[in-house]
């Protein structure tokens, strides 16, 4: 930082570069060990091998990137009575090598940035940014965009002629309104450009004399196109809010409600016309999605000291509810069965009406036909039972609708509490989600999954016996390899994943003592913590509700762990 004040009191130049290097090389060396087979020999059980013991291999890789990141700019702070004005201009670059990188191409980032400030007798706040922004992810003349921000502040009880009291001790209103971008669409790069050609296999052209000289060629073909148009996606913030304080901070209050508007989302087509003579697959993304965020969150805060006694309360709450606005949407049968207008994320499933306890209910003439999962009608007691939504005597894929949450919560909330007496203090977080929902894994859903042998509740199956002894029933009846009709996404599987927690409780004693002192130590405290205590949720044992699911993947949930921590603080 060079400061110019003989040029203008107030004015800076700043600079800064930054240069990391990383590298890494890991040798491995695996020894292959001999297995066998168990055969039987009469009454004897014999271990015949079936491998020979490999050498030792090795295996080494290693890598290596650059990130080299430059800025240079202007500053300004000026104060005129009440005054006071900043100003800041910054250009900045950056790039990042690594040889994994498409095309062994770097990464590049380009930026100028421009701030100002304005305050008057601190009763009176304006801010302004813009920036300009360049990212080699687009074509030419796509890489640049303009990202302004606004935002006013009024700190009402600055004001002379706001009357002066002990219950309200400041209040203040405030907003903002920006645009900001993304080039990180899509996970890819240089998706403007068409991929290169693919080979088709052999034998794809023939040429020559049927008999006689008729032979096979390698073919190739366009893969995947590119859209020259590929831009930056962009979002419309804006929020407005205040800050209160009552009796001189005592109690605190925070409110903000805040709209999001999202544009030029990265998406793929899904409806393409057979006249265009390209796959749906092999045709480029578009700037075509749009989302709306909106919400609203809010804290507020407790605290006093009386005497030896001192106290803190602190609650958070925050509401986020989205809603696809735009995409290009595969043609549906039905019109429940849309994504557009719901929520990203949003669980579509089929609707359970319980379970199948009896042949008379299965060999009922009215009992809807199913021909999901590829079950071919298979039902017997001990399935779940779906209901036939579009009435057309079938179950299959018409009959999902949307169903719960998404497995992102809408609503968080967070509350923290503790005080202390004299050289004594405790504090507890408490923190918890609703409007959320999961689909547990399969082998979570399945009681185990079959190859591992990981046993859960399996018996808590249904079977007839504890049908009729009203004994509880988790799962439906277990078959062998599962029975695919009976896991799919439904009300009867899918989790209300609310949750609340005791995240953390801390207890504290310090010392203070005059021989502390004596001996050049300021003060000692011990402490007890610990983490993931207690969780208040309905889902299924085993399940870490702060770890959404989405019932996709076959992984064991890692169990929720408690941890407790001892520990010791001096200070000199």
């Amino acid at each position: 930082t060079y400061k110019m004040d003989y040029l203008l009191k107030g004015l800076s130049l700043r600079g800064a570069l930054s240069y990391k290097s990383y590298s890494t090389e890991t040798k491995t060396y695996n020894d292959r060990g001999i297995t066998y087979d168990l055969r039987r020999a009469g009454d004897e059980l014999i271990f015949v091998p079936s491998t020979d013991p490999g050498k030792l291999t090795y295996q080494g890789t290693n890598s290596r990137n650059i990130r080299i990141y430059s800025e240079i700019g202007a500053e300004y702070t000026g104060k005129f009575g009440e005054h006071t004005v900043t100003g800041l201009v910054l250009y900045n670059q950056g790039k990042y090598y690594n040889p994994t990188l498409k095309y062994n191409i770097p990464n590049g980032y380009q930026g100028l940035v421009g701030r100002v400030t304005y305050n008057y007798g601190n009763r009176y706040l304006a801010e302004v940014n813009v920036g300009y922004n360049g990212t080699e992810n687009f074509a030419p003349g796509k890489r640049f965009g303009w990202f302004p921000a606004y935002s006013l502040g009024w700190v009402l009880t600055e004001e002379p002629y706001f009357p002066r009291n002990e219950v309200l001790s400041f209040l203040k209103i405030r907003g903002s309104y920006g645009t900001v971008g993304n080039d990180k669409i899509g996970g890819d790069r240089f998706l403007y450009l068409p991929s290169v050609y693919t080979y088709t296999g052999s034998n794809s052209y023939y040429f020559g004399e049927v008999g006689s000289s008729y032979v096979g060629y390698v073919g190739s073909n366009e893969s995947k196109a590119g859209n020259p148009d590929l831009t930056w996606e962009k979002a419309i913030k804006w929020n407005v809010g205040a800050d209160v304080k009552f009796w001189g901070d005592r109690i605190g209050l925070t409110f903000d409600y805040f709209m999001e508007h999202r544009d030029n989302i990265l998406c793929n087509r899904n409806t393409v016309p057979t006249i265009i003579g390209i796959s749906a697959s092999n045709l480029p993304a578009y700037n075509m999605g749009r989302m709306r965020n909106s919400g609203w969150d809010g804290e507020i805060s407790v605290g006093d000291h009386i005497g030896d006694w001192s106290y803190f309360v602190k609650a958070n709450f925050t509401y986020a509810h989205n809603k696809i606005l735009e995409q290009d949407e595969v043609i549906r049968n039905e019109d429940y069965l849309y994504r557009t207008g719901l929520r990203y994320g949003q669980f579509f499933g089929y609707v359970a009406d319980g379970i199948f306890n009896f042949w008379e209910e299965v060999n009922a003439a009215g009992r809807p036909e199913y021909v999901m999962a590829n079950n071919n009608n298979k039902i017997q007691p001990g399935d779940v039972r779906y209901v036939d939504i579009n009435g057309d005597g079938k179950i299959n894929d018409d009959d999902q609708v949307p169903i719960g949450y998404s497995n992102f919560p809408e609503i968080m909330y967070g509350i923290s509490l503790g005080g202390s007496y004299k050289n004594l203090d405790i504090s507890l977080l408490f923190q918890g989600a609703t409007h959320v929902s999961n689909m547990p894994s399969r082998r979570i859903m399945r009681g185990f999954y079959e190859y591992t042998g990981a046993n859960r509740d399996l018996l808590k199956s249904w079977s007839y016996e504890r049908f009729v002894n009203n004994q509880k029933i988790v799962y439906p009846r277990y078959g062998v390899n599962g029975v695919g009709h009976n896991y799919l996404t439904s009300t009867y599987w899918l989790e209300d994943a609310s949750y609340l927690r005791l995240k953390n409780v801390e207890v504290g004693y310090t010392f203070r003592q005059e021989s502390l002192k004596k001996a050049g130590i300021g003060s000692i405290r011990i402490y007890v913590n610990g983490s993931n205590l207690l969780t208040w949720t309905d889902m299924l044992p085993g399940q870490d509700p702060e770890v959404a699911n989405a019932g996709v993947t076959n992984s064991e949930p890692y169990p929720v762990t408690r941890v407790f921590n001892f520990g010791l603080n001096v200070n000199f």
